[in-house]
C-alpha cells in the first residue's frame, strides 16, 4: 500500500537554492511545506512559483523550527530537506519505489557535498549519511546549538536509499571561513555547557591533528586543492573553537553558581511547568547542581527530568527539628521561590543562603528574600512557564523564551518501563487513548456526560480506551461511564504516579482538563488534548500544556461570562465531535 509523504524545508534568504531543492522533490512529494523565517530576498516569490505551502515564523533555532514545520505537515511520513540540498534522479526514483511499497522504519540519505564547484568524496565529508525520511509521530528534532539531530521514541530500523543527496555548501573559501568561525564559537558554547574543558596547548595540537586527519588519513589530497583548503580551514577553526572554550571555561570558573534550589510545593501540573527552569539553568551553568524542593507526591515526575540532580521532600523537611541545619548542609548559592511559601521563605533566610529570589507579590518576601522581582502573575498575559523564567533574572538569564522553546527544556528522559501486565494491554493496531475525566478541583471539568458520549462514539476497531484517576475520583466516576465496553479498560486507582508516567509514555494520546496528567503527556511529546474554560487566569493562555503535539480547546474564546470572570459552564459545551477530530489528527 502506497504511503503519502510531506516534504519539509526550513528557509531564510535561500533564493539561490530553494527553487532547485523544490524541483528535485516534486515527483516524490504529496505536499511541500516551506517554513520561512521572514526572508528579505526572493525566497517567498520563488516558492510561490511552485505552489508550495509557504508559512513564516520567527527563527527559534533549527530544532524548534523543524519540529514546528513537521507539525504543520498533513502526512505522518516526512522527508526533511535543507534548502541547499537536492535529490538526484536515482535517489528520487528509489524513494518512489519505497513509497509505493509502504514506508517502514526510517530512511538514510547519503549526502554528497559540492565545495566551490568540486564534488568532495573524501576529507571526512563523504560518505555523509543522514536520516531524512521518518514517521513524525515517533520523531523529534533536538539540539540547541550547531547540529540538530533526530531522536525517536522507539527503536527504528534504518534503510539506505540509493543515489545521492546533493549538497551545495560553500560557493567561496571566504564563505567557508566565515561560517566555520561561526560554528566554532557555537560548538565551543555547546561544549562548555556540556562540561567540556580545554588545556593551554589544546588549540594548537588539536588543529595539527585535524589537518593531518582530514588531508592524509581521510584522503583529502584526492580532492585536490579543494581537499587542501577544507583541511586548512577546518584546522584553523579548531584553534578558534578551543580558544573560545578556554575563555568560556575561565568565565564560568569565576562566576558560576555551584548549587541552586528550585522550590515549588503545589500541584503536579504546576511543578511540570516549572521544570524547564532546570534545563535553562543547566544550559547556562552545566557544572551547577540543580536541587528541587517539592511535595512527596511530585517526586516521581521531578525525577524524570535529566536536569534535576537531587530532590528534597518538603513533607519530610518541614517536620525535621534540625531543618535549618539540614538545609545549610546543601551549601546552596541560590534559592528560587517559584511557589511562595512563608515557612520555606524564612527557613531559607535562617539557613543563610546567600541569594534568595522571590517576588513582590508576597509581603513576607520583602523580609526573607534579597533578590526581589517586580512582576504580577495575576495581571500578566504570559504563560505560567514564561512567568517562572522571570525568576532567573538574578542569575543573568533575562531572555524571553517562546513556548516552543521552553518545551525543549523538560529533559524528560528518565521514564521507566511499564509493568508487563500493563504493557500487554497496549494495542498494536489501534490508537491508545487515555481519558482522565476528573481534576480533583484544580480546574473546571468537561463533565462525565461528555466523556460518556466520547467513549460511545469512538469506534472500537480504531481506538483502545483507558480511563485513569485516583481511587477517590473513582467513587465519583462509578456508574457514570461505560467501563464494560470491549475497547475500554479502567485503570482508576491502579497506578502509582511513576507507573502513570510510564503508561502515558507508552500510549498515543490523552484527553483531560488542565490537570497533571495532561501536562505529563505534553512534556513527554504525546498528543495532549486539554479542555479549558476561557476564563482568566485558568485559560489556555496561562495554563496550556507545553508540547509539540499538545492542543488546547475552549468552547468560545470570547465568552462574555468568562471575560467578566463569572462562573461559567461553557467548557461543558465543547463538542464531542471536536475532540474526536483532534484524536484523529
Amino acid at each position: 500500500m502506497a504511503d503519502s509523504i510531506s516534504v519539509v524545508i526550513v528557509t531564510f534568504n535561500e533564493e539561490r537554492n530553494v527553487g532547485r531543492a523544490i524541483k528535485s522533490v516534486m515527483e516524490v512529494a504529496d505536499e511541500i511545506i516551506v517554513l520561512d523565517s521572514f526572508s528579505t530576498d526572493r525566497t517567498k516569490q520563488i516558492c510561490a512559483q511552485y505552489g508550495v505551502k509557504f508559512m513564516q515564523k520567527e527563527w527559534q533555532g533549527y530544532a524548534c523550527s523543524k519540529n514546528y514545520a513537521n507539525n504543520l505537515a498533513t502526512y505522518n511520513w516526512i522527508l526533511s530537506l535543507d534548502a541547499d540540498e537536492e535529490l538526484d534522479t536515482e535517489m528520487a526514483a528509489d524513494i518512489l519505489n519505497y513509497k509505493k511499497e509502504g514506508f517502514q522504519g526510517v530512511y538514510v540519505l547519503n549526502r554528497l557535498t559540492n565545495y566551490c564547484g568540486t564534488w568532495i568524496r573524501h576529507s571526512s565529508w563523504y560518505p555523509d549519511k543522514k536520516v531524512r525520511i521518518f514517521d513524525k509521530s515517533i520523531a523529534k528534532w533536538t539540539g540547541a546549538f550547531v547540529h540538530e539531530e533526530l531522536v525517536f521514541s522507539e527503536t527504528v530500523i534504518e534503510t539506505l536509499i540509493k543515489g545521492h543527496l546533493n549538497h551545495y555548501s560553500y560557493h567561496s573559501q571566504t564563505e567557508h571561513r566565515s561560517r566555520a568561525d561561526k560554528y566554532s564559537v557555537l560548538t565551543a558554547q555547546k561544549m562548555n555547557l556540556m562540561g567540556g574543558k580545554a588545556s593551554f596547548l589544546k588549540p594548537f595540537y588539536s588543529s595539527i591533528f585535524r589537518f593531518f586527519s582530514m588531508y592524509f588519513f581521510r584522503a583529502g589530497f584526492l580532492d585536490g586543492r579543494a581537499g587542501f583548503m577544507i583541511a586548512l580551514i577546518s584546522a584553523r577553526s579548531n584553534v578558534l573553537k578551543y580558544k573560545t572554550l578556554r575563555e568560556l571555561n575561565k568565565k564560568m570558573t569565576e562566576s558560576s553558581p555551584k548549587r541552586i534550589i528550585i522550590s515549588r510545593t503545589d500541584s503536579i501540573g504546576d511543578v511540570i511547568l516549572t521544570l524547564p527552569l532546570a534545563g535553562i539553568l543547566k544550559e547556562k551553568y552545566p557544572d551547577s547542581k540543580i536541587i528541587f524542593l517539592g511535595r512527596s507526591y511530585t517526586e516521581s515526575i521531578v525525577r524524570v527530568s535529566v536536569y534535576i540532580d537531587e530532590f528534597i521532600n518538603w513533607d519530610e523537611l518541614k517536620n525535621d527539628v534540625r531543618a535549618v541545619e539540614t538545609l545549610k548542609g546543601y551549601s546552596v548559592d541560590f534559592f528560587i521561590h517559584v511557589f511562595p511559601n512563608k515557612k520555606i521563605a524564612y527557613l531559607a533566610l535562617k539557613a543563610k543562603i546567600p541569594n534568595r529570589i522571590g517576588t513582590l507579590g508576597r509581603a513576607f518576601h520583602l523580609f526573607s528574600c534579597n533578590k526581589i522581582l517586580y512582576f504580577s502573575r495575576k495581571k500578566s498575559n504570559l504563560h505560567e512557564s514564561q512567568l517562572n523564567v522571570k525568576l532567573l533574572a538574578p542569575l543573568g538569564i533575562k531572555k524571553n523564551f517562546s513556548l516552543n522553546a521552553l518545551e525543549t527544556y523538560y529533559g524528560f528522559t528518565r521514564t521507566k518501563k511499564i509493568p508487563i501486565w500493563l504493557s500487554d494491554q497496549i494495542s498494536k493496531s489501534r490508537v491508545n487513548v487515555i481519558l482522565h475525566p476528573k481534576s480533583k478541583g484544580s480546574a473546571p471539568e468537561w463533565g462525565l456526560k461528555n466523556f460518556y458520549r466520547l467513549i460511545n462514539q469512538l469506534p472500537k476497531e480504531e481506538f483502545k480506551i483507558f480511563i485513569t484517576g485516583t481511587k477517590e475520583e473513582g467513587k465519583l466516576i462509578e456508574g457514570s461511564l461505560p467501563l464494560d465496553k470491549m475497547n475500554v479498560m479502567s485503570l482508576i486507582g491502579k497506578l502509582s504516579l511513576g507507573e502513570l508516567i510510564a503508561f502515558i509514555q507508552s500510549c498515543d494520546c490523552l484527553v483531560a482538563a488542565s490537570t497533571g496528567p495532561l501536562h505529563i503527556a505534553a512534556a513527554l511529546g504525546k498528543r495532549a488534548i486539554g479542555l479549558f474554560s476561557s476564563r482568566k487566569p485558568i485559560d489556555p493562555g496561562r495554563w496550556a500544556p507545553l508540547g509539540i503535539k499538545s492542543e488546547s480547546v475552549v468552547f468560545d474564546r470570547d465568552c462574555v461570562k468568562c471575560k467578566k470572570k463569572e462562573n461559567c459552564d461553557c467548557i461543558n459545551k465543547i463538542p464531542v465531535e471536536r475532540v474526536i477530530d483532534l484524536l484523529r489528527v
